[in-house]
């Protein structure tokens, strides 16, 4: 069973899975191309267990851009949001 962590999106209190990259609420905010990255370089990277050091780096590397590009994604919207109610 998986543990919990703070979700990682900027200001959020709620917990997430620790097989999850961020808290439900904030999933299903990520935009579609992203979320598909994010899945995607995740199976890569699963698949690339026994390749070289390189293929492995490359893979973890491209999974970690795709993770911080969700996260990106779903900061900005919460910030237009903020400063939309603001006007």
């Amino acid at each position: 069973m998986a543990g919990k962590s703070p979700c990682p999106v900027k200001n959020c209190t709620k917990a997430r899975n620790d097989n999850q990259l961020m808290c439900l609420h904030h999933w299903r905010r990520t935009p579609k191309l992203l979320k598909n990255a994010v899945w995607d370089t995740y199976l890569a990277w699963g698949r690339v267990v026994g390749a070289a050091l390189e293929t492995k780096h490359a893979a973890a590397v491209a999974m970690r851009d795709a993770q911080r590009a969700a996260i990106a994604a779903v900061e900005e919207k919460e910030r237009n949001e903020t400063l939309r109610s603001l006007l």
